[in-house]
């Protein structure tokens, strides 16, 4: 048998008609590739934020009142002059009954806020006292909701989202492992770095 060539197998196979089949053969497979890709993605994002709300949980275990992770956000984009800047709810577990948290969505952050966000970005963790706080918009929430403490600490910067995590100290409450919860904050900090 001759040996031929790829362009000449492909002329062969256009000119008997069979080109057409192998085509959409080819097409289906890579359809199928796809779909797999796709679904092993979801379950590898439905893993990850498992293990986020495990470790938001575990905080919450330790005798932390309540843990929000919160992205700062533009309404898309990066934040610029001229456009407002809010932050947004994504997981939470409370260990108290003050607030609801499903209405932490698009809530504009002052300019306090958005000083404390480029101070945290830098100094990773920051942790404030309600009472020692300047008058501002977050003061006001977190006086409302009998928050005495507050610990935030840097996760990450991703799709121009902010992601930050917050735990919520109320009044009456002796909590004292800090350091444990900053040990479950670091890993959620790992999980994002894993599934980027």
């Amino acid at each position: 048998m001759p040996d031929i060539t790829f362009y000449q197998f492909l002329a062969i196979l256009i000119g008997s008609g069979g080109a057409v089949p192998v085509l959409i053969k080819i097409i289906d497979c890579i359809k199928s590739y796809r779909s797999i890709l796709h679904k092993k993605e979801v379950l590898k994002g439905l893993e990850s934020l498992q293990l986020i709300n495990d470790r938001v949980e575990s905080i919450v275990t330790l005798g932390v009142d309540r843990v929000v992770l919160f992205h700062g956000h533009n309404g898309g984009g990066i934040p610029s002059p001229g456009n407002g800047y809010y932050t947004s709810a994504v997981i939470w577990n409370i260990n108290s009954t003050v607030v609801d948290l499903n209405h932490y969505k698009n809530i504009p952050v002052d300019a306090h806020c958005i000083s404390l966000l480029i101070r945290l970005s830098t100094e990773k963790v920051i942790t404030t006292i309600t009472s020692e706080l300047p008058t501002s918009q977050l003061k006001e929430y977190l006086e409302c909701e009998r928050v005495i403490k507050s610990v935030f600490t840097f996760i990450t910067i991703k799709d121009s989202k902010y992601y930050y995590l917050v735990y919520h100290i109320l009044e009456n409450n002796t909590f004292d492992k800090f350091g444990a919860a900053n040990i479950h904050a670091q890993q959620i900090i790992q999980e994002f770095m894993t599934y980027e």
